[in-house]
Order: C-alpha cells, then sequence, then structure tokens
C-alpha cells in the first residue's frame, strides 16, 4: 500500500467514526452549506496596484495542497484590498471549485482572502476547522464533489451546487477525537511515504550503481581468475609502435589503479586510429542524404537516432564518413560517453565534437568498450576537461590516456562477465 493510499484509508474511517470509540446514532446528515457561511472568493482589479501587497494573504488554487491542514499563500493584499476583497476569518477552510485542480482543499490559520477560483466554508462554532479540513479531503467528499461538477468542458461547482452537497458530521467532542487521532496517525503516514520515496529512489537507482560498481571492478581485474602464465599482453604491447603523445600539466599523468600482474598499460592511441568530426552547417541541414552523428546521438553505451539531421553529399563529406561498428565518443557536456555505430544509421558522417576510435585490433574492441564506460574512464575525462559552460576534452588527451590491457583469453573472460552479470540486473526491472 502507498502512503497516499494509507492517508486516505485512515481519512475515510476517521469521518465514518471507525478511529475512535465513537456512537455513531449521534452523527447528522447536513449539507455544506449548514456547516457555516460558504461564500467564493473574488480578486480585487488588477489595475489598481495600491491593492495589492503583504498585509493580508491572497489564496489562489495552486497554493492549496494534499497537505494537512495549513497552506501558505504566494500573493498578498494590502490593507485597502483586503478592504474590497471576499474576507476571510482564521480556520477558514478553502476548496477549488473550478478546473483540473477542482476539490484540492486548504485551511488557513490566519485571516485572509481568496480567488473566484475557490469556495470557502466558515466553520460555524460547533464545527471544528480541523475536523472540516479532514472531511472536504476524505476520499468520499472528494468523489462527490469531482462527480457533481462533471462537464464535458470544464469541471465546475458553483457556490449553490457545492452548498448543497450532503456530508455526515458528529458531535463536536467526537469531532476533537477525531482531530486527535488524526494528529496522532498522518504525521507517521507522511514519515512512511517519505521513507518509502526514498527506498523508491534507492531501486531506481540501484541497477545504475551495479553496473557502474561491476564495471569499477571488472577493468580492474577482480572479477576474474588470472592466468599468470599468460604473457600474451606483455608480447602484445611489445609490438605495439613507440608514437609521442602531447602532454598537459591539467592531465592525469599516473596510471589509474595498479594493475594484476601479467597485465600491461598501453594508450589509447597506440591501438586506435582518432578521427575528429567536421562543423557542418546547420542551416544546410536537409531532410535525405547523409546521416550527421551529433554529440546529441551519442549515449552512454549506445547512439540514437532521434531527430536526425541530414547533409548532401558533398566530396569533402567522405573524410568524415562512418563506418559499421565505428567506436564514437563525445568530447564535449557528458565527456567521453560512448557507443558503437550500427548499420542500420549509414550512410552518416562525423559532426564536429564527436570523436571515432577505430581499432587497429578489432579483437579488442569488447574490451575497450567497457573499459571506456567504468566508473574510472569517465572520472579522468570529467578531471582532465576545461570550459565554464561545459566541459571539453580533445582528441590529443584521448590519444595519451592510458589503458589497461588484460591477456586477449582474460579480455573474452572479463567481457563475458561482465554480459552475465548485467544480464542478472536486467532481471531486477
Amino acid at each position: 500500500m502507498t502512503a497516499e493510499q494509507l492517508r486516505n484509508s485512515i481519512l475515510q474511517e476517521a469521518i465514518s467514526g471507525r478511529l475512535t470509540q465513537s456512537d455513531t446514532s449521534d452523527w447528522r446528515e447536513i449539507t455544506i452549506g449548514q456547516l457555516g457561511t460558504v461564500v467564493t472568493g473574488t480578486t480585487p482589479s488588477k489595475q489598481n496596484k495600491e491593492y495589492y501587497g503583504d498585509d493580508y494573504p491572497f489564496y489562489k488554487p495552486s497554493d492549496l495542497d494534499a497537505g494537512i491542514y495549513t497552506v501558505k499563500a504566494s500573493d498578498g493584499l494590502s490593507k485597502v484590498g483586503y478592504e474590497h476583497a471576499r474576507q476571510l476569518p482564521a480556520n477558514s477552510i478553502l476548496v477549488t471549485c473550478i478546473g483540473a485542480t477542482i476539490g484540492k482543499t486548504g485551511l488557513i490559520k490566519r485571516e485572509g482572502s481568496c480567488n473566484q477560483q475557490i469556495n470557502a466554508i466558515i466553520p460555524d462554532a460547533d464545527c471544528d476547522s480541523r475536523f472540516i479540513y479532514s472531511l472536504m479531503i476524505s476520499p468520499d467528499v472528494q468523489e462527490v464533489i469531482k462527480y457533481k461538477s462533471y462537464s464535458t468542458t470544464l469541471p465546475i461547482l458553483n457556490k449553490t451546487q457545492f452548498s448543497q452537497l450532503e456530508v455526515t458530521l458528529p458531535p463536536l467532542a467526537e469531532q476533537k477525537r477525531i482531530v486527535a487521532k488524526l494528529e496522532e496517525l498522518l504525521p507517521i503516514v507522511e514519515q512512511y511515504g517519505k521513507a518509502q520515496s526514498e527506498l523508491d529512489e534507492l531501486n531506481a537507482a540501484l541497477p545504475a550503481r551495479l553496473r557502474q560498481s561491476i564495471l569499477q571492478e571488472a577493468m580492474q581485474g577482480k572479477l576474474t581468475e588470472h592466468d599468470l602464465e599468460d604473457n600474451w599482453a606483455k608480447v602484445y604491447c611489445e609490438k605495439l609502435p613507440k608514437l609521442k603523445y602531447k602532454s598537459s600539466p591539467e592531465w592525469p599523468q599516473e596510471y589509474p589503479f595498479e594493475l594484476p600482474e601479467n597485465w600491461e598499460w598501453c594508450r589509447i592511441g597506440d591501438i586506435c586510429e582518432l578521427m575528429n568530426g567536421y562543423a557542418f552547417k546547420s542551416t544546410q541541414y536537409k531532410e535525405t542524404g547523409v546521416r550527421v552523428i551529433r554529440i546529441t546521438n551519442v549515449q552512454d553505451g549506445y547512439i540514437v537516432d532521434n531527430n536526425p539531421k541530414f547533409y548532401p553529399q558533398i566530396p569533402d563529406i567522405e573524410r568524415y564518413a562512418l563506418k559499421e561498428g565505428d567506436l564514437l565518443m563525445s568530447l564535449t557536456g557528458n565527456v567521453g560517453r560512448v557507443g558503437i555505430l550500427p548499420q542500420l544509421m549509414l550512410p552518416a558522417a562525423l559532426n564536429q565534437r564527436v570523436a571515432c576510435l577505430r581499432l587497429k585490433d578489432e579483437r579488442l574492441k569488447p574490451f575497450l568498450f567497457w573499459y571506456l564506460r567504468c566508473p574510472i574512464f569517465r572520472e579522468r575525462c570529467e578531471d582532465s576537461g576545461h570550459g565554464m559552460a561545459q566541459l571539453n576534452i580533445s582528441t590529443e588527451w584521448v590519444k595519451q590516456e592510458y589503458i589497461p590491457l588484460p591477456p586477449l583469453a582474460e579480455q573474452k573472460r572479463i567481457v563475458a562477465k561482465i554480459e552475465e552479470l548485467f544480464a542478472e540486473i536486467d532481471k531486477l526491472k
């Protein structure tokens, strides 16, 4: 049961006399109009600016909520404006009488006024205003309000219709006992609702957190066994060309973490050819042609095809043409996001601020893809990014960034383990 369902159940039980020791034969059926004085609010002329100020609260439907009892006004009236408005004493009950929020209710603790979209009840002496508030927000009364206000265009319940709605009123002493019980129980329900919301948020975030934790552990070799006699990584790295890379004091120079014994460090530029995109002019986008892959297309782990943009075939576009399976990375904003380009999005060309990483050895792509998605790499991207409005990284930084290289057989075991665990996480949804 949700907190709202529990709250409604308690309210209904309370106003029916089932939460207190009560003799319901003493209860009487009356109309809302018999609870006290019913008035409809007014809005002082906006042309008279002296009517508005901070002397008295002026309530609108948006000020009313599902909270217990009191509400706060977002607008106010001056003393002069209050004289020209519908004056309401403290402990009046406000109920929205028109529109999509019809039935929203509040209780005011100080004298004030309300606009014409609200009917107000000024309770008689034999009515506890807190009980009347609870009565008005109870499921049965709310259902009657919505039913009586039904319209094919705009729901509305004028003062006369509102005043004629029937309710059940217990004696004043019983009203006070019911209110005391509600004030005891409803704060507990509110705490339950907060705990439930926190749990819902945790459950919603849990799969993503689990995936990040798995990637973090997997990429450090903590989820698979090591064959220490497998020296594939060492031999492979010794054969890589000895390239020179640019450096910057702003870029992390240390290795991201300590490697298992038979792993090696290399740089992304050692195993990938990197391609920058072109500044295609958005004013020349067409309905057909070559698809332009922009930053918005690169999400966390995949390439999306939302709001596709196309560019006419021009000679230079071939320099930025993409291939099926290209690994693409965002260089601005959410820096370091990667996805693999599917065949169905071809022909496609690379836009500026997106990089293409083409593996010199395709066998390394599955492991590299997962490493680029792990928190270790994303954090180093963000630490190295620059820019005031949004972060930027360069392909030069990407080229020189270190990546771990396990033996090829272990890379396959790691990828298989990740996919196995991610499949289990998917079952939690």
